[in-house]
Protein backbone atom coordinates (compact mmCIF):
# COMPACT_ATOMS: atom_id res chain seq x y z
CA UNK A 1 0.00 0.00 0.00
CA UNK A 2 1.19 3.52 -0.80
CA UNK A 3 -0.16 6.49 1.14
CA UNK A 4 0.39 10.14 0.30
CA UNK A 5 -1.30 13.51 0.64
CA UNK A 6 -2.25 15.91 -2.11
CA UNK A 7 -1.22 19.38 -0.91
CA UNK A 8 -4.14 21.69 -0.16
CA UNK A 9 -2.78 24.42 -2.43
CA UNK A 10 -3.06 21.96 -5.36
CA UNK A 11 -6.79 21.46 -4.68
CA UNK A 12 -8.86 24.56 -5.45
CA UNK A 13 -12.64 24.22 -5.11
CA UNK A 14 -14.12 21.96 -7.77
CA UNK A 15 -14.97 18.40 -8.82
CA UNK A 16 -12.14 15.86 -9.02
CA UNK A 17 -11.61 12.26 -10.13
CA UNK A 18 -8.82 10.10 -8.76
CA UNK A 19 -7.47 6.83 -10.18
CA UNK A 20 -4.18 4.92 -10.19
CA UNK A 21 -2.15 2.66 -12.45
CA UNK A 22 1.20 0.89 -12.14
CA UNK A 23 3.95 1.14 -14.75
CA UNK A 24 7.31 -0.57 -14.94
CA UNK A 25 10.39 1.70 -14.88
CA UNK A 26 11.34 3.66 -18.02
CA UNK A 27 14.63 1.75 -17.99
CA UNK A 28 12.66 -1.20 -19.43
CA UNK A 29 12.35 0.86 -22.63
CA UNK A 30 9.67 -0.15 -25.11
CA UNK A 31 8.99 -3.32 -23.13
CA UNK A 32 7.72 -1.45 -20.02
CA UNK A 33 4.24 -2.64 -19.17
CA UNK A 34 1.42 -0.74 -17.51
CA UNK A 35 -1.58 -1.97 -15.55
CA UNK A 36 -5.17 -1.08 -16.29
CA UNK A 37 -6.45 1.99 -14.46
CA UNK A 38 -7.97 1.41 -11.05
CA UNK A 39 -11.52 2.26 -10.19
CA UNK A 40 -12.18 6.00 -10.33
CA UNK A 41 -13.12 7.85 -7.16
CA UNK A 42 -14.97 11.15 -7.58
CA UNK A 43 -14.91 13.84 -4.90
CA UNK A 44 -15.54 17.55 -4.52
CA UNK A 45 -13.56 20.21 -2.70
CA UNK A 46 -15.51 23.20 -1.37
CA UNK A 47 -13.28 25.80 0.24
CA UNK A 48 -15.92 28.52 0.31
CA UNK A 49 -17.02 29.74 3.72
CA UNK A 50 -20.60 30.97 4.12
CA UNK A 51 -20.45 34.73 4.60
CA UNK A 52 -16.98 35.12 3.07
CA UNK A 53 -17.90 37.77 0.53
CA UNK A 54 -14.38 38.48 -0.79
CA UNK A 55 -12.82 34.98 -0.86
CA UNK A 56 -10.21 35.54 1.87
CA UNK A 57 -11.46 32.66 4.06
CA UNK A 58 -12.95 34.92 6.73
CA UNK A 59 -16.62 35.73 7.37
CA UNK A 60 -16.79 39.46 6.93
CA UNK A 61 -19.07 42.41 6.54
CA UNK A 62 -18.15 43.57 3.06
CA UNK A 63 -21.55 42.66 1.65
CA UNK A 64 -24.94 44.08 2.57
CA UNK A 65 -25.55 41.11 4.91
CA UNK A 66 -22.40 41.63 7.02
CA UNK A 67 -21.65 37.99 6.18
CA UNK A 68 -24.84 36.74 7.87
CA UNK A 69 -28.22 35.51 6.65
CA UNK A 70 -31.00 38.08 7.02
CA UNK A 71 -34.38 36.71 8.15
CA UNK A 72 -37.60 38.56 7.37
CA UNK A 73 -41.13 37.54 8.38
CA UNK A 74 -43.11 39.17 5.58
CA UNK A 75 -46.45 38.85 7.40
CA UNK A 76 -45.08 40.81 10.38
CA UNK A 77 -44.64 44.05 8.41
CA UNK A 78 -46.99 46.45 6.70
CA UNK A 79 -46.47 47.40 3.07
CA UNK A 80 -44.63 50.47 4.40
CA UNK A 81 -42.19 48.24 6.32
CA UNK A 82 -43.66 48.95 9.76
CA UNK A 83 -43.78 46.12 12.34
CA UNK A 84 -47.19 44.61 13.11
CA UNK A 85 -48.41 41.49 14.92
CA UNK A 86 -49.18 38.44 12.79
CA UNK A 87 -52.90 37.71 13.14
CA UNK A 88 -55.30 34.93 12.17
CA UNK A 89 -56.05 36.68 8.87
CA UNK A 90 -52.34 36.65 7.94
CA UNK A 91 -52.04 32.97 8.87
CA UNK A 92 -55.12 31.96 6.86
CA UNK A 93 -54.06 33.76 3.67
CA UNK A 94 -50.64 32.15 3.43
CA UNK A 95 -51.36 28.89 5.30
CA UNK A 96 -48.68 29.83 7.81
CA UNK A 97 -46.09 32.55 8.20
CA UNK A 98 -44.02 33.49 5.16
CA UNK A 99 -40.31 33.67 5.97
CA UNK A 100 -37.63 35.06 3.65
CA UNK A 101 -33.95 34.31 4.25
CA UNK A 102 -31.49 36.43 2.28
CA UNK A 103 -28.25 34.50 2.18
CA UNK A 104 -24.74 35.98 2.10
CA UNK A 105 -22.14 35.52 -0.61
CA UNK A 106 -20.20 32.26 -0.42
CA UNK A 107 -23.31 30.25 0.45
CA UNK A 108 -24.08 28.50 -2.85
CA UNK A 109 -24.17 24.74 -2.29
CA UNK A 110 -24.42 25.07 1.50
CA UNK A 111 -27.46 24.23 3.62
CA UNK A 112 -29.65 26.98 5.04
CA UNK A 113 -31.49 25.89 8.18
CA UNK A 114 -34.36 27.92 9.62
CA UNK A 115 -35.22 27.29 13.27
CA UNK A 116 -38.01 28.66 15.43
CA UNK A 117 -37.89 29.11 19.19
CA UNK A 118 -41.45 28.78 20.50
CA UNK A 119 -42.88 30.80 23.43
CA UNK A 120 -42.27 27.83 25.77
CA UNK A 121 -38.60 27.62 24.72
CA UNK A 122 -38.77 24.66 22.33
CA UNK A 123 -36.56 24.94 19.26
CA UNK A 124 -37.91 23.46 16.04
CA UNK A 125 -36.32 23.20 12.62
CA UNK A 126 -38.88 24.28 10.07
CA UNK A 127 -36.91 24.30 6.84
CA UNK A 128 -33.61 22.97 5.63
CA UNK A 129 -32.75 23.78 2.04
CA UNK A 130 -29.66 23.88 -0.13
CA UNK A 131 -28.73 27.38 -1.23
CA UNK A 132 -28.13 27.26 -4.96
CA UNK A 133 -28.10 30.95 -5.79
CA UNK A 134 -27.53 34.09 -3.80
CA UNK A 135 -31.25 34.80 -3.71
CA UNK A 136 -33.95 34.64 -1.11
CA UNK A 137 -34.87 31.17 0.09
CA UNK A 138 -38.59 30.87 0.80
CA UNK A 139 -39.79 28.67 3.65
CA UNK A 140 -43.28 28.04 4.99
Amino acid sequence: MIEFSIPEKKLPSGAYELSASVKEPDSYGDKARESEDSNTIAFKVDKSIPGDSNGDGVVNGSDENSGQPIVTVTDAHTSEGEDKPVGNKDLAVADGIQVEVTIPKGTAGDTVEVTVKTPNGDVKTTAKVEAIYREQVMAK
